[in-house]
């Protein structure tokens, strides 16, 4: 099937999108490539621009070719989601917690109105409550190039930079599923590493009690967890994804002194910068996962007892929902930093979130206010097949989803 056509038939295209890549990123892309898969792989990797309800980057596999779906929805959000933070970091004395809260609840709601769109009165009701803010992520009618604002405010660099680790990240999956030298280096590597932290913490609770002291690391508790959950996660994704997040750093910082000239300590800092696109797609993920549990948890009668079952996967919701941030952060960089001796000052960064309130913030932008009227919309909605069209273009018109007929 032609990779086109594929995507048509199974997520929403947006035809006039108001954000398409720069055709200069694809040479980038062809040297990153190469980097990540060597000068004389044989198979066609396709990079496939496009603007979809499914949000996201993807790799897809074909029996002919290998495709990244460039999708640039994701981008617009993500360069939004990069300026308002750089505006509260910079502003946030001189504007209101709610202007900014009220801000990223609205980027939320547009999310979750595309990514439930299979769902389409639950996809409507987010796009009412979305359509009622005044100040909010612009619907997707209103034409402003994101590049142009974040060039203005002078942080279009961190943009690029999550970009690039974002492609290299897709092109690391498929240097992973074809076992290339590369991927099965680093994946020895992480599980040697795992296995290095999980021997370490046993052997210090059998000294511990010698010295008559009792070991109370937070941090190495943390890393102890991460290790184990690499190594036990039955279906490997967690383990690929962290491997795919390292791959894509070492390629960039050998890319970076390679190409850019930068120093060790130049190509870390500017790789720093990925902690606030991991932090947004953290954000944006463990809150799709929470609104979709509240949403089968409701529409779905034999999940009735689901807050007070402990047998129900929906049992202490806030508890269960796994905390991939830290697994994703935590882990890869550190792991950088011990076994391929690269300097990174996340920390810093992620201090930073925590001393500004910023990570608190999102936390409350999650839309706790409007789930029942969502909620309960969706619980009583018709969703018969006419229904279901009418919702759609209900949702589309509400969020400005607009393509000629």
């Amino acid at each position: 099937m032609i990779p086109d056509k594929y995507l048509r038939q199974t997520c929403h295209f947006l035809n006039n999108p108001r954000l398409k890549e720069n055709t200069a990123i694809h040479h980038q892309f062809q040297k990153l490539s190469d980097y990540i898969l060597g000068g004389d792989f044989d198979e066609l990797v396709l990079v496939l621009d496009c603007y979809t309800t499914e949000v996201y980057p993807r790799y897809i596999r074909f029996s002919d070719c290998n495709v990244i779906a460039w999708d640039n929805h994701f981008w617009d959000i993500y360069g939004r989601f990069l300026f308002m933070y750089f505006t509260y970091k910079n502003l946030n004395k001189s504007l209101p917690q709610t202007f900014y809260m009220n801000y990223y609840k609205s980027m939320l709601l547009i999310y979750l109105a595309n990514r439930f769109e299979n769902h389409p009165a639950f996809a409507r009701y987010l796009a009412e409550e979305y359509s009622k803010m005044d100040y909010k992520f612009p619907p997707y009618n209103e034409y402003e190039d994101i590049n142009d604002i974040l060039d203005k405010v002078g942080h279009l660099p961190e943009f690029n930079i999550s970009k690039i680790f974002g492609f290299c990240h897709e092109v690391a999956h498929i240097a992973y599923r074809k076992k290339n030298t590369l991927s099965n280096v680093i994946q020895e590597q992480v599980i040697d590493y795992c296995e290095a932290i999980i021997q370490l913490e046993e052997l210090k609770r059998k000294l511990d009690p010698l010295v008559e002291q009792k070991s109370n690391d937070k941090e190495m508790g943390t890393f102890l967890d991460i290790a184990r959950r690499l190594l036990t996660n039955s279906d490997g994704k967690i383990l690929e994804e962290v491997c795919c997040d390292i791959i894509a750093i070492c390629i960039l910082f050998q890319y970076f002194q390679d190409e850019a000239g930068m120093s060790l300590e130049e190509a870390c800092s500017s790789l720093s910068s990925v902690n606030y696109f991991l932090l947004c797609v953290h954000w944006f993920s463990t809150s799709e996962v929470f609104w979709k549990s509240l949403y089968e948890v409701t529409t779905n009668v034999q999940n009735d007892d689901a807050f007070v079952n402990p047998k129900s996967p929906y049992y202490k919701l806030g508890n269960t929902i796994s905390d991939e941030y830290a697994v994703r952060i935590n882990f890869t960089f550190a792991f950088c930093n011990d076994k391929l001796g690269m300097k990174f000052d996340n920390y810093r960064v992620q201090q930073e979130f925590m001393e500004n309130g910023f990570t608190s913030l999102l936390s409350d932008s999650i839309g706790v206010d409007i789930m029942d009227v969502v909620l309960n919309k969706t619980k009583v909605a018709k969703t018969d097949y006419v229904h279901a069209i009418a919702h759609q273009k209900k949702k589309n018109k509400l969020i400005g989803w607009e393509n000629e007929e």
